[in-house]
């Protein structure tokens, strides 16, 4: 029986997966200023509906940010893009506590 040992915060692999989605996220800077903001108020935990208000947009334009920017990070939900987000500096984690 073969073992494989997967060390996923080893530098290297960090980098390259950081390089990587890196690249991918170069496809949000497509959308225009509002991705940026859509995906600061998806780390805040804003719902779609949320979004649509607080930008002035119609909640399927809200829709297509996210999920443009779901594209772009590989991620399958709000949460994996958050913090492939933060992983990669495009948000800052939330601090926690008082």
């Amino acid at each position: 029986m073969h073992h494989i040992l997967i060390v996923d915060d080893h530098p290297l692999y960090r980098e390259g997966m950081v390089s990587a989605l890196r690249a991918q996220m170069a496809d949000v800077e497509v959308l225009g200023a509002n991705s940026d903001e859509v995906l600061r108020l998806l780390g805040e935990g804003y719902t779609n509906k949320e979004i649509a208000r607080t930008l002035d947009i119609t909640e399927r334009t809200a829709k297509a940010h996210v999920a443009a920017i779901f594209e772009a990070l590989a991620a399958d939900n709000r949460t994996q893009a958050v913090l492939k987000a933060q992983r990669l500096g495009y948000l800052r984690p939330i601090a926690s506590g008082p």
